[in-house]
C-alpha cells in the first residue's frame, strides 16, 4: 500500500528538471508547507508545492505555484470531500490545484471539485496528469505565507539527499557533475548513494576524496620537497639569465629543468597520491 512519503517522492521526480550542462533546475519544491507562520494563522497545510520558474513568455505569464493535496486512500479522499473549504486556505494563493492519489478508484466520477487536476500514477510509475488542472486566478500572497513557504523550501531542500540523489548534469566532454553544487559527479554531499557504490567499486575520484597537488605536496617528505625547490631555483635562473642576454639559444637551457620540475610533480603526483584521511584514519 502506497504511503504519503512514497507520493511526496513521486511529486519530487515530477517537478525536477535540470537544464543539460548547468545547474539550472525549473523546479523550486516545497513540501508540508502552512498557510502561515503561527500556531494560529498556520494550522492549514498544503502537502505539497512546486513553483514552475519557466516564464514561458517575455511577461513571464506562465510562472505559475502548483499546489498539491495528497490522499491515499479513499477514505481520506471522503474526509477532504466532507469540508472542501478546507483547501482554500492555500488554494487561493496556488495557479495550479491537483489532487495526487495512488490509485484513481480512489476519486469518483464527478466527485473532483472544480478547478482541481488529478494525479496518478502511470504504467512507467511516474506521476501523469489524468485530468489537467485549469489555471487559476490567485489572490497577491501575504507576507507570512510567503515566509511559511520559502522555510518549507528550505526545510526540503537540506532533506532531499535523504530521500534521493540530485540528478546529473553533463558539461564539456560530457564530463558528469552534480546538479545542485556543478562538483564533479557522483558529489558525496547531494548523490550519498551514487558515491557510496562508487568507493565501493573503486571509482570514486572526486574533488573531496583524493588531495590536491599542494595537500599531495606538503605530505610528501622534507627531502623531496627540497629537492623540488632547487629543480624550481634552477629552472629560474636559467630563465631570467635567458631574458638578460636576449639569446634565442638560451631559452632551451632554461626550458629544461622546468620539464624535468614537470615531469617530477606530475609522475609523483600520479602514481603516489592516496585518498585523503577520513576522520577514523583509514582513508577509505
Amino acid at each position: 500500500m502506497a504511503t504519503e512519503r512514497d507520493m511526496l517522492d513521486l511529486l519530487l521526480d515530477r517537478y525536477t528538471d535540470v537544464r543539460r550542462g548547468t545547474i539550472s533546475d525549473r523546479w523550486v519544491r516545497a513540501e508540508h508547507v502552512r498557510s502561515g507562520m503561527g500556531y494560529s494563522d498556520g494550522r492549514r497545510i498544503a502537502d505539497f508545492v512546486a513553483a514552475d520558474k519557466h516564464p514561458g513568455g517575455y511577461a513571464g505569464e506562465k510562472l505559475a505555484l502548483h499546489g498539491h493535496e495528497v490522499k491515499v486512500t479513499r477514505a481520506d479522499w471522503l474526509q477532504e470531500l466532507r469540508d472542501p473549504t478546507k483547501a482554500d486556505a492555500i488554494k487561493r494563493y496556488m495557479h495550479h490545484w491537483w489532487l495526487v492519489v495512488p490509485h484513481p478508484a480512489i476519486v469518483k466520477p464527478g466527485e473532483l471539485p472544480d478547478g482541481w487536476g488529478l494525479l496518478v500514477p502511470g504504467t512507467n510509475g511516474k506521476l501523469r496528469a489524468k485530468k489537467t488542472a485549469p489555471r487559476l486566478n490567485p489572490e497577491p500572497a501575504p507576507l507570512h505565507f510567503i515566509i511559511s513557504l520559502m522555510g518549507a523550501s528550505a526545510r526540503t531542500a537540506h532533506r532531499e539527499p535523504l530521500r534521493r540523489d540530485a540528478p546529473v548534469t553533463y558539461g564539456r566532454r560530457s564530463a558528469r557533475h552534480c546538479g545542485v553544487c556543478n562538483n564533479p559527479s557522483p558529489c558525496s554531499i547531494h548523490q550519498p548513494r551514487a558515491a557510496a557504490a562508487a568507493t565501493y567499486t573503486g571509482q570514486a575520484m572526486t574533488h573531496e576524496r583524493y588531495p590536491s597537488l599542494i595537500q599531495w605536496l606538503r605530505q610528501r617528505p622534507k627531502a623531496l620537497r627540497d629537492e623540488l625547490l632547487l629543480w624550481g631555483g634552477y629552472s629560474t635562473v636559467l630563465l631570467v639569465g635567458a631574458v638578460i642576454i636576449g639569446l634565442d639559444r638560451a631559452w632551451p637551457a632554461a626550458v629544461v629543468p622546468f620539464g624535468i620540475l614537470a615531469a617530477r610533480l606530475g609522475v609523483g603526483y600520479l602514481l603516489n597520491r592516496e585518498p585523503l584521511p577520513t576522520e577514523d584514519g583509514s582513508g577509505k
